[in-house]
């Protein structure tokens, strides 16, 4: 029997929840049916991707060796003959979409984790060339994966494309069930609230409006700040750290990237996802999977995953005023904490299951494929 061959490639420097979103398909695809390989940027530890079932292509698409790294992708095409490349991030369905094209790759899909339009917006001086550059890349690929309506929405008004849909982000709870037995009832004497960050310390996605909140809080209650990911932006992490000291705040924590962080979302008692841009928001589903409360900003595609006061908050994005009182009412309302940690548990497992998430890119495999034949 011939197995389909897919090839993912994840080739950016930082990946946040795009790991293990890949990892959900690699993992739960059928080996019988699929001959899995993932291409991903040399620069990141292979051990931490932790992956059994795919063959592993390390490549540093960046920095001097830009070009010889593009020839060496499109040799590993050719020589792999691969019936699906997948791509993830923007700067990798530039370069995959293009060399997939060349090599002749029947099925070119991409997914769409970023907010495409606002990374254009950036752009500023140019951002005609690399509107137009899309255009090509969209136009050169088979399927355009969204992973919200909203993001859906924008790819059509901008690119007029058809070959647009949604499939939203799985998770897979089954790794974390069990530590949800650690948690702990929290001591009715301790008055400290914990707050976590979980995402990277990059502009958009909107530290710098918690700490901002932050000080408008510290006056009147004892705040503990937990800040979980990485920085790649050397300047914007450097007036994290300046305004911190401006605004002479303490107890906040920076634990960097971690292969687990359940032990610091045991004991945490509100996420915070301040976003300025954000597709989706996997943080949010990291929170839930432990029952906590989440605030989040009323940006892009959040609204779709939380119902505001159901199963989770929502605050006006960019407002660090607005956070603070969302903030101040939660920690008043330990009662409501529970039950938006636990309306949000509820709401992952019956709705972004790993399961269903990955049947769901499979049937898009198959019919693409399907139409090619």
């Amino acid at each position: 029997m011939h197995k389909i061959k897919i090839c993912y490639l994840i080739v950016s420097p930082y990946y946040g929840g795009v790991v293990t979103v890949v990892s959900h398909l690699i993992e739960g695809l059928d080996k019988n049916k699929y001959e899995i390989s993932l291409v991903f940027d040399s620069g990141y530890p292979e051990e931490d991707l932790r992956l059994k079932n795919a063959k592993l292509f390390p490549l540093r698409i960046r920095g001097r060796s830009f070009i010889l790294d593009i020839f060496k992708l499109y040799r590993i095409f050719k020589k792999e003959k691969f019936d699906i490349v997948h791509s993830h991030n923007t700067k990798t369905h530039i370069i995959g979409i293009i060399v997939a094209f060349l090599a002749r790759i029947p099925l070119k899909i991409c997914t769409i984790h970023e907010d495409l339009i606002g990374i254009l917006e950036k752009k500023k001086k140019n951002k005609v060339f690399f509107l137009y550059l899309y255009k090509t890349i969209f136009a050169l690929t088979d399927v355009i994966v969204c992973v919200s309506n909203s993001t859906l929405e924008k790819i059509k008004m901008l690119f007029f494309k058809k070959n647009v849909c949604v499939i939203r982000n799985g998770y897979d709870c089954k790794t974390h069930i069990n530590k949800l037995n650690d948690i702990i009832p929290k001591d009715s004497t301790n008055k400290n609230i914990i707050i976590t960050y979980l995402g990277r310390i990059t502009k958009e996605k909107g530290l710098h409006i918690l700490i901002a909140a932050l000080e408008l809080l510290i006056q009147k209650t004892d705040v503990t700040l937990q800040i979980i990911g990485g920085s790649y932006d050397d300047s914007y992490m450097k007036k994290i750290i300046e305004l911190i000291t401006k605004l002479d705040l303490r107890n906040i924590h920076f634990y960097g990237v971690l292969k687990d962080f359940s032990a610091l979302l045991l004991r945490t008692d509100i996420v915070v996802v301040p976003s300025l841009m954000e597709s989706m928001g996997y943080s949010i589903l990291d929170a839930w999977c432990y029952k906590k409360a989440v605030i989040a900003s009323d940006i892009d595609g959040i609204p779709e995953v939380i119902t505001n006061e159901r199963d989770g908050l929502l605050f006006i994005h960019n407002n660090s005023a607005d956070l603070a009182q969302k903030l101040e009412y939660l920690i008043q309302k330990p009662d409501i904490r529970i039950r938006l940690g636990e309306n949000g548990f509820r709401k992952l497992k019956e709705k972004y299951s790993a399961v269903n998430f990955v049947k769901n890119m499979e049937d898009i495999y198959l019919s693409g494929l399907c139409k090619r034949i």
